[in-house]
């Protein structure tokens, strides 16, 4: 920037013409050296009194000046050198001004300034010449060096001499609190752009282009002779494109090498002003002169000026010319239901603010698309992490909690549905240009069917705008194009278009949360937005609802991804402190997410989240830094990914979670072939909500089985808390087969993530079903002694080995899935005979005794699928499956099969393998004869 003057101090003060100073010496071969300062000759007055005029005159800073009487001055020629070392003022009629002689002023009111000395100096008279050179006769260490009385060293080990003044810098235009119109003045400077022609363009074009207006005066003033109306501007012709008036800022600064000039308001930026080098080196205790022009809307600004740590800050305002404000769109602004004419200054605002939110929300959309999900778990990729990061940077000092923020949501601006901007951009604007036309007032826009009339509705804006204090030019087409946008926009939400749907103001939610929920979800990065088009930053694989009036939203699709993943965990081993990893094969959430206000919004910007139960619904809420720490204390699985949504603040509710934790069923034919395991919600406490800590778990608990998951089995990396689920009547077989496999897995070992009471009343339930043929979801509404009750009247009793072994001969499917305990149960009462065994006629055939008990041992023993499984069996053979030696078992079973049965039975065991094979049951099976 150029720098327009410079004036250099004086290194010692001037002696009065009329007045001998004492800071000077008197001698005419003065000795000079640096000494404390003498006593101030003058009496010191106090700077309290003195007008603010005259302070922000003494240059550079009022500081650096001490007052003294106005008689000590009597005999001053001062000059009108800001940074001379005498300053006369005085105050004639309210005005303040500057003068030479304290004659010059006959009034009382004259005050009187001495600059302060940067060194303190004294006179040493010199009585006879000395035998040989001191440093004491010399005024400077270099004349004294010359001349050999100071070694060379001596100079290059001194410090610099810090007694210079310190930097000051002052803002002197505009004023603090001024009030500048955007006009030719002395305090603004034309603005202009230099255009190439391009083939087709226009002069009416390049300045629509430039201003938004088509006001041709601003090429055509600026360009004459060579351009002119009967003389256009040809492809290859550069013009001069007058854009508007840049703000003339004017200052000095004060012993500092630059000026660092920062405006913030509608407009931000900061400019710089560096010294001129004299000789090479920067010229120290010297004042410089500074004009920048700043390029300036109208808005309210707050203005700092730096320099080498000093500072100076005014605040002040730009409008308007009156004669240069033309309407070059409308808006409207939902909050208040008003409309709002758009002049070309709040239109720069407008494009600054989409160029500034906008790229966030698009940035967020591709992250989202390149998300990797090949890797479930990872959690949101660098990208993503970085994208969030930068939404909640900009919307920190923007969101202030749930019901308050400063986004200002406009509705069709240059034809666009939705734009975002900070409130305090534009709400001078939007207060001053505000339009009367009311959407609610039915009388004015309706037709006879009572719906909005677009026609009435461009009478009544062009009536309203004629009637603001402000005249302005426009295009009455502007109108009808504006409407046309405008009624697009409210038949989406409000399909007929009745104005008691506008009274009511029920057809889109204007709160603070709703607008920001449509901000973060992606509404203004298209014109002709799209609610399929929403960004939804929740990794999974969705299909989004947004119903963007209410700013609401459901995701209905797959957690972590549609093809799940093996939840593996680690768990202790049974009565040991080992742990050991556990697989429970492909799991994956239907789910249904419904995103909302507030916590959609904040859901939307975290790179965190946690699961929560309240009141049996399951909530998922973004997590801010304080709930990420606090997660961490309550989920030791919780491993946060570095970032979080410190933007949203206070206290919110979740986002509702619905849907199904489903398991990859092995049974079924068709793979992958997910089945619902449990349905998400429900209540869990006391000891199942203890047994989640290792990240899953199955309990029982008020008649109900209950699942409980870390959130970060399901998502991953950045999620903490726990999904609980409820089994209910529906997934009561997918449970059993679940369970059944993962005995399977674990080589028919102890599942320690099933609560050994939720396991027992499963495989009692199972055995009632097969014995009795009433299915399971009968028993289970009951507490465990009922069940228990039941269970030993129905099965364990021995009168019932007949009936039991006609159900498993006609109905042998459950059997796959019964665990050893009850295998082992149903083997003890058809293996041993009692006196009701002999009094059945039915347990006997051609062929011997206990034929048809026989037959359904075998049946059983078809379903053990290996040797570790028929193991378990035979220790469970006690009475009800209770334990008992692995020989006991055997010589039961020994003691009912007869001959060739026995011996064909002991070459089945021979084939069995150790462990049993994967996939289904039928194809573990083991298919040698008997079996």
């Amino acid at each position: 920037m150029t720098l327009l003057k410079q004036q250099h101090f004086l290194g010692q003060l001037e002696q009065d013409k009329q007045h001998l100073s004492p800071f000077l010496p008197a001698q005419d071969n003065p000795v000079l050296c640096a000494e404390p300062a003498p006593p101030n000759p003058y009496c010191e007055l106090p700077m309290r009194g003195v007008p603010s005029d005259i302070l922000t005159g003494l240059k550079p800073h009022y500081s650096n000046y001490i007052r003294v009487p106005v008689s000590s001055a009597r005999y001053w020629h001062t000059g009108f050198d800001l940074h001379a070392n005498k300053q006369l003022y005085c105050v004639n009629k309210n005005s303040t001004q500057r003068i030479s002689t304290a004659l010059q002023s006959q009034s009382a009111d004259t005050y009187a300034f001495i600059k302060k000395p940067p060194v303190s100096v004294s006179t040493q008279a010199v009585t006879g010449a000395p035998a040989k050179p001191t440093s004491a006769m010399f005024k400077s260490d270099a004349a004294a060096v010359a001349a050999g009385a100071l070694p060379k060293e001596h100079i290059e080990n001194q410090p610099k001499n810090a007694d210079t003044i310190a930097p000051s810098v002052i803002i002197s235009q505009p004023k603090d609190a001024q009030t500048l119109v955007l006009k030719q003045s002395a305090q603004t400077k034309k603005r202009f752009a230099h255009h190439v022609m391009r083939p087709g363009e226009t002069v009416e074009s390049v300045v629509d282009l430039y201003t938004g207006t088509l006001d041709t005066g601003r090429i055509y003033g600026f360009n004459y002779p060579q351009i002119t109306a009967k003389k256009p501007p040809k492809p290859g012709d550069t013009i001069k494109v007058h854009t508007g008036y840049d703000v003339l800022v004017k200052g000095q600064f004060y012993n500092s090498n630059s000026v660092e000039v920062s405006w913030q308001g509608p407009t931000s930026g900061t400019l710089h002003a560096e010294l001129e080098r004299i000789d090479g080196e920067y010229q120290p205790d010297t004042g410089y002169e500074y004009t920048l022009a700043l390029p300036l809307i109208e808005g309210e600004y707050q203005l700092t000026a730096n320099a080498d740590g000093a500072s100076h800050r005014i605040q002040f305002s730009v409008v308007e010319s009156n004669e240069q404000q033309q309407i070059v769109d409308i808006i409207y602004i939902p909050v208040d239901h008003s409309f709002v004419a758009v002049t070309q200054s709040l239109a720069d605002i407008l494009d600054a603010q989409r160029a500034e939110l906008n790229p966030l929300i698009e940035n967020l959309k591709q992250c989202i698309a390149g998300q990797s999900q090949d890797v479930v778990g990872q959690g949101p990729s660098e990208s993503l992490v970085k994208a969030k990061d930068e939404l909640n940077s900009t919307l920190k000092p923007l969101v202030s909690g749930p019901s308050a923020n400063s986004i200002t949501e406009v509705i069709g601006y240059k034809g666009n549905k939705y734009t975002y901007v900070r409130s305090d951009k534009v709400a001078n604007h939007t207060r001053k240009y505000k339009i009367k036309t009311d959407i609610r007032d039915g009388r004015r826009f309706s037709n006879d069917k009572g719906e909005l009339d677009k026609d009435k509705l461009a009478q009544a804006l062009k009536n309203d705008l004629s009637k603001l204090k402000t005249s302005f030019k426009f295009d009455h087409k502007l109108l009808d194009d504006y409407t046309a946008v405008w009624g697009d926009w409210a038949k989406e939400l409000n399909k007929n278009l009745s104005i008691k749907g506008f009274e009511k103001s029920d057809y889109f939610d204007a709160s603070a949360e709703a607008r920001l929920m449509r901000y973060t979800h992606g509404a203004s990065i298209a014109a002709a937005f799209n609610p399929k088009d929403g960004v939804f930053a929740l990794q999974g694989d969705f299909k989004s609802d947004f119903a963007v009036g209410e700013a609401k939203a459901e995701l209905s699709g797959y957690l972590p991804s549609k093809r799940g993943y093996e939840m593996t965990f680690m768990m202790p081993l049974k009565n040991s402190t080992q742990e050991r990893e556990v697989n429970l094969g492909a799991m994956r959430l239907g789910a249904t997410v419904s995103v909302f206000g507030y916590a959609g919004a904040k859901l939307q910007a975290s790179v965190n989240l946690g699961c929560s139960l309240k009141q049996g619904k399951m909530m998922v809420n973004g997590l801010s830094e304080q709930e990420k720490k606090q997660m961490r204390k309550a989920d030791r699985m919780f491993e946060p990914v570095k970032g979080g949504a410190e933007a949203f603040v206070g206290v919110s509710g979740g986002c509702e979670l619905a849907g199904a934790l489903q398991w990859d069923n092995p049974e079924k034919k068709k793979r992958p072939a997910f089945c619902d395991l449990a349905k998400i919600g429900g209540k869990a406490q006391g000891s199942l909500g203890a047994g989640a800590q290792w990240g899953f778990y199955i309990g029982y608990e008020d008649g109900k089985f209950k699942i409980q998951a870390k959130a970060s089995l399901v998502w991953g990396v950045g999620a903490g808390g726990e999904l609980v689920c409820e089994v209910g009547l529906d997934e009561l077989l997918t449970l059993v087969q679940f369970v059944y496999h993962q005995l399977k897995n674990e080589d028919y070992d102890y599942l320690t993530f099933i609560q050994p009471l939720a396991f027992e009343v499963l495989y009692k339930a199972v055995m009632l079903q097969i014995t009795t043929g009433v299915d399971i979801a009968n028993y289970l509404s009951s507490e465990l002694d009922q069940i228990d009750k039941r269970w030993r009247n129905l099965v364990v009793s021995h009168s019932q080995a007949m009936n039991l072994a006609e159900r498993i001969k006609n109905e042998p499917e459950m059997l796959k899935y019964t665990p050893p305990e009850a295998k082992g149960a149903f083997l003890n009462i058809l293996a041993n005979t009692n006196v009701a065994s002999f009094k059945d006629l039915n347990t006997y055939t051609w062929s011997g005794f206990h034929e048809k008990r026989e037959d359904a041992i075998l049946i059983i023993l078809s379903r053990v699928l290996c040797g570790h499984e028929l193991d378990e069996v035979l220790q469970h053979m006690g009475k009800g499956g209770t334990k008992c030696s692995k020989e006991e078992g055997l010589d039961q079973l020994n003691s009912i099969l007869d001959f060739s049965q026995q011996i064909k039975f002991d070459l089945w065991r021979k084939e069995l393998p150790k462990r049993a094979k994967n996939g289904s049951v039928d194809t573990a099976m083991v298919r040698v004869s008997p079996f």
